[in-house]
């Protein structure tokens, strides 16, 4: 039976579906991240932290935190006296993100959830940014997510978002057409 294409599918459909994806890619999945991005994901992360402008003592949400390395640099952010929930749809991927963080942050509680970025459990206005790095474009429902991140926003706190998208450009949309077509998949392979 041929895998459907992920994208094409909404709601529950494509929660259930990236859920059994992630869980399937996790152990190879930062490499694969490094390698697909070309080492662009680790300062594209910092970027977005630096553009969150969280401060010592802040509460922030990282949704679809996957292997936790947005997870860690919002941690650094806000300090011991701060606090960071991840939340991803796949438990193997925040296996990952548990070991990562039990070794950077030894000493701190580390808030890992399985759930979904549209159910999240946090208090209204409890954070002061929401981030969400590659997994926006894996949920089922975008507006109840945009929802619940407006419920869980303190006011002026900000969401973050970081994607890859096709360039307006024709000659780089072109290029970028044939890596995401020919090479991703063959790297994926590998």
């Amino acid at each position: 039976m041929p895998v459907p294409d992920g994208s094409l599918l909404t709601g529950p459909a494509r929660d259930e579906y990236s859920q059994q994806l992630f869980n399937e890619i996790a152990p190879g999945y930062d490499r694969l991240n490094r390698v697909i991005s070309l080492g662009g994901d680790q300062r594209w992360r910092r970027e977005l932290v630096a553009w969150a402008g969280l401060k010592p003592g802040d509460a922030a949400v990282d949704l679809g935190t996957g292997t936790g390395d947005l997870f860690l640099l919002l941690g650094e952010a806000v300090g011991d006296k701060g606090r960071v929930v991840g939340i991803d749809v796949a438990e193997n991927m925040l296996a990952l993100a548990r070991e990562k963080a039990a070794v950077v942050h030894p000493t701190r509680t580390h808030e890992l959830r399985c759930g979904t970025a549209d159910r999240t459990g946090l208090e209204d206005a409890s954070v002061d940014a929401v981030t969400m790095g590659w997994s926006l474009r894996n949920v089922g429902d975008r507006s109840a997510v945009y929802a619940e991140v407006l419920r869980i926003l303190k006011p002026g706190g900000r969401l973050l978002v970081v994607e890859s998208s096709r360039p307006e450009n024709l000659l780089l949309r072109a290029g970028s057409t044939l890596y995401m077509r020919l090479a991703m998949p063959l790297l994926v392979r590998l």
